[in-house]
Parts: C-alpha cells; sequence; structure tokens
C-alpha cells in the first residue's frame, strides 16, 4: 500500500513540477503504457530519456502514424480529395496556415506552414497549393477551399482554366467555392468584442458573480485577476491595444 502512495505521489509530482495539464491523466497511451509495465517484469527499465524522445521514437511514431494513414490515402483516387486550407495564429502569435485532405468523412492533416513575414498574395497562396496538390496527387484533387476572400479572384481564375471555361461563363463548382468562401471570411472577421458580448451571459450573470460554496467569485478572485492580465500582456504587445483590453 505505501508503495502504491508513493508512486502515485510521485506521478503527482510529475505532473505539478511540469506542468502538464490534468487532462493528460486521461490520456489512454499513458494509461496503457502504465499498465503494460504493472504486468511486465522488467528489473532496471528506465524511461525513453529527453534526445530518444525528440529524435529516434519521433521518427518512429510518424512512421507508425502514416501506415495507419495509408488505408484513407488508398481511397483518394477512387473518391477524390478535396484540399482545404485555413489560415490561423498560434499562441506565439505566428502566422500559420494548415493544410487538411478532405475525402468522404475523413480527413488527413497534412502540414502546417510558418506564413511570418511572408506577404500572402495570391502568388505566394497558389505556390503553396501547387505543392500540397502535388504532395496528394493531382489526379486525386477535385477542390481546393481556402478562407482567404481577397484570394477569390485568383482562385476562380484557377477554377475555370482548370474547367477550360472563359471568366465570362457560368460555372457550378465556382459558384459553390465562392459562396463557402465568403461565408468563412465573414465569419472569421467578427470583432472580438462581439465573442466576448456573447459570452457575457455565461460569466457575468448573477449566480456567477455571487460566488459559491468554497469559490471566490472570478472578478474578486486575486489569483485569476493576475492570470488574465498576465494573458492580456502576453497577447496585447502594443500599450494602446493592451489599454483598449483593459476596457
Amino acid at each position: 500500500m505505501q508503495d502504491r502512495k508513493h508512486l502515485d505521489a510521485l506521478i503527482a509530482r510529475a505532473f505539478y513540477s511540469g506542468g502538464v495539464p490534468f487532462n493528460f491523466a486521461r490520456n489512454p497511451y499513458l494509461r496503457e503504457a502504465f499498465n503494460f509495465a504493472a504486468t511486465r517484469s522488467m528489473p532496471g527499465y528506465q524511461m525513453p530519456g529527453y534526445n530518444k524522445f525528440r529524435e529516434g521514437m519521433l521518427a518512429q511514431e510518424r512512421s507508425h502514424i502514416g501506415r495507419l494513414l495509408d488505408s484513407t490515402k488508398s481511397t483518394w483516387q477512387e473518391k477524390g480529395v478535396t484540399i482545404c486550407a485555413d489560415g490561423w495564429t498560434d499562441p506565439q502569435r505566428r502566422p500559420l496556415i494548415n493544410f487538411v485532405a478532405i475525402c468522404g468523412d475523413a480527413g488527413v492533416f497534412l502540414r502546417a506552414d510558418n506564413c511570418e513575414g511572408q506577404v500572402k498574395t495570391k502568388e505566394y497562396i497558389a505556390e503553396k497549393l501547387k505543392s500540397i496538390i502535388e504532395e496528394v496527387g493531382r489526379q486525386n484533387v477535385v477542390q481546393i477551399i481556402t478562407d482567404n476572400a481577397t484570394n477569390c479572384k485568383a482562385n476562380k481564375k484557377e477554377v475555370y482554366q482548370q474547367e477550360g471555361k472563359e471568366l465570362n461563363e457560368e460555372s457550378d463548382l465556382y459558384s459553390v467555392l465562392h459562396e463557402i468562401l465568403v461565408a468563412r471570411w465573414t465569419k472569421g472577421n467578427n470583432p472580438l468584442h462581439c465573442l466576448a458580448h456573447s459570452l457575457n451571459p455565461r460569466y457575468y450573470r448573477k449566480e456567477w458573480l455571487d460566488g459559491g460554496a468554497g469559490r471566490l467569485p472570478q472578478h474578486k478572485d486575486r489569483e485569476v485577476s493576475k492570470m488574465r492580465m498576465t494573458c492580456f500582456k502576453k497577447f496585447f504587445r502594443i500599450p494602446e491595444e493592451l489599454a483598449q483590453a483593459k476596457e
């Protein structure tokens, strides 16, 4: 019993000291690893170190995932593939473009390109898409969907060229793509304060602000306020923007 408690304490300490989210305790692979170790006799076993995790084992796991995806990729030629390009910003505020191949109800993440310092012109986006198309196989691609409305005209030209049509003709494919692009662009340009406003009923209703048994109201909790300001300072590095966020 004491050994079990000691092991629990060591695992918990690893979580706390490493800043590991508590949700990671639900990770099925972590639990599988401990179950495997508990049912095997492996005296002197040492878990992999830093270099082994980031080099040999990383390549090994990538190959494993690649083999798992082979069954999905084998259907691309028969069913066709939609390439989805979605721009976003990571926690370090770096501009990225995700590329995903969609076939039926299965999606395969291809890669995320860091576009920091680049201007997302139609030529730049076109080069990225050409590379992805070659990776997937030109014969497998049936359509491309992006979230950049400013490149709609450039996309239109590319689509029409593929269909062998003039720009003044009608194209059902382009009409569908155009509607999707405009809808996604409009949704992506909603001001952040609108999003915050929509959250007010959840986090600023009377029951929430009154607190509860053993819980301080969020707007009176110093720790929460301190961490909130820390987040603001990371996201809003320009003093004027930080001042607006505080308001």
